[in-house]
């Protein structure tokens, strides 16, 4: 396979990484808002089935491609907190999005959208919680795999050098 030529010195070559990188993500959660905002409107999932399979497609690549590199994220650490964090707050979203959606589809049973909402946030906190954990070892794995060479090299050289 060719490679082509790449015209751009290494500051343009930056500056266009971070154009990618913020379009990456301003695709990430504009697709996101968008199909919570068609959901509490009353979409049902077929009008919202082809954003939701790019963002997922989004989603599955970038966590294996980070992963694979062995990169968690730049503010963020791979710990237990965090983990409990992020599964908590997607819970609560999803828990107003159900609750906003039942209320404008059904206001005559408020108790049944919010119980139908804490069933949701419940159980969206019971799989992201364990989800997040296992990914969390995987990088920490891989993590420790990537960083085992430089190891095994400087060794080698220790032994060299005595």
């Amino acid at each position: 396979m060719k490679k082509w030529k790449n015209n751009l010195d290494e500051y343009q070559e930056q500056s266009l990484l971070k154009i990618e990188h913020n379009g990456c993500y301003l695709v990430l959660w504009g697709l996101l808002a968008a199909i919570l905002v068609q959901t509490a409107l009353g979409a049902g999932f077929r009008e919202t089935l082809g954003e939701l399979l790019v963002l997922m497609a989004l989603t599955v690549y970038m966590l294996a491609a980070c992963i694979r590199k062995g990169i968690w994220d730049r503010r963020f650490k791979a710990d237990p907190l965090t983990n409990l964090l992020f599964s908590g707050a997607a819970a609560v979203l999803t828990g107003l999005v159900v609750f906003v959606t039942n209320r404008r589809r059904y206001p005559e049973y408020p108790v049944g959208g919010l119980a139908s909402a804490v069933i949701a946030a419940a159980s969206v906190f019971v799989l992201t919680l364990p989800l997040l954990f296992v990914l969390a070892f995987l990088y920490e794995k891989r993590k420790k795999t990537l960083e085992r060479p430089e190891e095994d090299e400087m060794s080698a050289e220790e032994r060299q050098e005595k």
